[in-house]
């Protein structure tokens, strides 16, 4: 596995991923919410690190680097368990220390996951549409 730097070539398929794995991750909320538009948007003024594999990509980081702010990890549903999602961290985490991340309070595999690394919670609060979720930090 590499990680690297998103490059453009990256897009239509970050653009997939991060349509699908909020489908299927974020299942309580409206579905009609998310759009293969919405990777663009959300990871404006954030650097992108892609894990690939041969020319498959595995999954993605974007963290907001004037906070050292993980503001999206995910990983194709075809290398969930395989070490991608730690390898990421692992990645960032040289170059991103310590870190912040939000995670709602209803991804229970994602909390986990970050509680497994270290991450610990720091607050609950509201996003803007009155989901709980919890503010994590690694430090």
């Amino acid at each position: 596995m590499n990680i690297k730097s998103f490059e453009n070539t990256d897009l239509d398929a970050l653009e997939r991923l991060y349509l699908n794995s909020r489908k299927d991750t974020f299942y309580w909320m409206d579905q009609q919410l998310f759009t293969l538009n919405d990777f663009v948007e959300d990871t404006k003024n954030e650097k992108i690190y892609v894990a690939k594999e041969n020319n498959d990509i595995m999954g993605f980081i974007s963290i907001y680097e004037e906070e050292n702010f993980i503001h999206h990890l995910f990983v194709d549903k075809n290398y969930k368990n395989k070490g991608v999602g730690k390898s990421l961290l692992d990645f960032a985490k040289n170059l991103y220390f310590p870190m912040k991340l939000k995670c709602y309070s209803k991804n229970f595999l994602a909390i986990s996951f970050y509680k497994k690394y270290g991450f610990e919670i720091v607050s609950k609060e509201k996003d803007i549409h009155l989901e709980d979720y919890y503010l994590m930090e690694l430090k």
